[in-house]
């Protein structure tokens, strides 16, 4: 987060989800779900123009949950 947060990209916590998770807003209406998991680092980024910023975390923190169980 600090890495982002120093190249100027909006970065905010994801409470409960892994061991830790954070979305980043790199721009471009794009979202990304970083999340640790044990030894693992998933990212899953979304680029939806027409949806809201919030719109975009509840589909990347729904598909993350899918996912986690599998890893």
């Amino acid at each position: 987060m600090a890495e982002l947060k120093k190249a100027n990209i909006a970065v905010s916590e994801a409470p409960g989800i892994g061991d830790r998770s954070f979305y980043a807003s790199p721009g471009y209406g794009m979202t990304q779900l970083n999340t640790f998991k044990g030894p693992m680092y998933i990212l899953i980024t979304l680029l939806a123009p027409e949806a809201t910023e919030l719109t975009q975390k509840a589909a990347a923190e729904k598909l993350m949950r899918k996912v986690l169980p599998r890893l």
